[in-house]
């Protein structure tokens, strides 16, 4: 299969992941996103799960708050 294929294949999920503001780069966060809804569900404070998670993986806090307010929204 050739990458235009499989574009062509998930298109209409992609067009409205696209319209929604979702950008493919947002996969990468995604396990990041998992442990934070682990810690909130565990009770830690939101700054503390932002701050351990920005440390362990080497990334900004507010690229973090940035993703992970991205990641909870609903789609249109």
């Amino acid at each position: 299969m050739r990458v235009h294929e499989a574009l062509r294949l998930c298109l209409p999920l992609l067009q409205r992941l696209r319209d929604n503001g979702v950008r493919l780069e947002d996969l990468d966060y995604i396990p990041m996103y998992e442990e934070y809804l682990e810690m909130r569900d565990r009770g830690e404070k939101i700054t503390y799960i932002m701050s351990t998670i920005a440390d362990r993986h080497k990334v900004s806090e507010r690229t973090l708050y940035r993703v992970f307010a991205s990641l909870s929204r609903e789609l249109k």
